[in-house]
């Protein structure tokens, strides 16, 4: 259960990346980090579970650990989006993720 969550998590952020350059909306982007988030949080509350497992072996722990480092690069910088302005003021839900990613603010 923990390794379907730490890899769904991954697939998810790397599917709405892809979308970035089709249009993906704001408020789907927002979507898709915060079940991303949710999904990489339950991984990490498993962890404390597979501590035995993971003292054994230690190369599933080094791919946990790699794996961890790029889901939390990649939920970085989506959330870099979430609660960005513009000198207008807010983003819209219907804006197009990129232009938020684009805004110099």
């Amino acid at each position: 259960m923990s390794d379907q969550q730490l890899v769904t998590s991954f697939a998810i952020l790397v599917g709405a990346y892809t979308q970035l350059t089709c249009g993906i909306s704001l408020y789907h982007w927002q979507m898709v980090t915060t079940l991303a988030w949710f999904s990489s949080v339950t991984h990490l509350a498993t962890l404390p579970f597979l501590r035995d497992l993971l003292e054994k072996l230690k190369y599933i722990l080094l791919v946990r650990v790699v794996l961890m480092a790029a889901l939390a690069v990649l939920l970085a910088i989506a959330l870099v989006l979430h609660g960005k302005k513009t000198s207008e003021g807010y983003f819209t839900a219907a804006t197009p993720a990129t232009c938020a990613f684009d805004s110099p603010d």
